[in-house]
């Protein structure tokens, strides 16, 4: 699971693998939104403990949602996992990228909207365009508008 997906002509395609270790398992899982009401939900064949699932999000808004994941087992208590996501809504062509996607393709010109503060980004020019792909889960100092040096590498738009 990504943490952000963007509209596409009003909807958005969730692709995930579930993993359920242990005895014969009911998987389902369910896609809630901001108002804790179900936009999507698929349920596994029984038996399968490893199954794919593509989700198709219609007719949503731009907003905050949960994936719940349950695996039931024939006895004992359910498993559930919670995986939080935003989605953004359609590019207007403002923007290259939603950030960290496509991050190794980022350099000089490069346009960016930062999901968690809504802002644009432009990656800035030789030798500065450098720092705008270098970012990852514990090295954050460039990541645009909210890392310790993002101004080194990103201009605000």
């Amino acid at each position: 699971m990504q943490p952000s997906y963007t509209l596409k002509e009003g909807a958005v395609d969730l692709h995930f693998n579930a993993i359920a270790k242990g005895s014969d398992f009911t998987i389902k899982a369910t896609v809630f939104n901001a108002k804790h009401e179900s936009v999507a939900h698929k349920q596994a064949a029984a038996g399968d403990n490893t199954p794919h699932f593509s989700l198709n999000l219609k007719d949503i808004e731009a907003g905050k949602f949960d994936l719940v994941v349950e695996a039931a087992p024939k006895k004992g208590a359910t498993k559930q996992e919670t995986v939080s996501f935003t989605v953004q809504a359609e590019s207007d062509g403002s923007y290259d990228f939603v950030f960290p996607e496509g991050l190794k393709e980022y350099k000089a010109g490069t346009t960016v909207l930062q999901p968690k503060d809504g802002n644009t980004y432009e990656c800035k020019i030789f030798p500065y365009s450098g720092f705008c792909s270098q970012w990852g889960a514990n090295a954050t100092g460039f990541e645009p508008g909210v890392g310790s040096n993002w101004q080194d590498a990103w201009i605000r738009k």
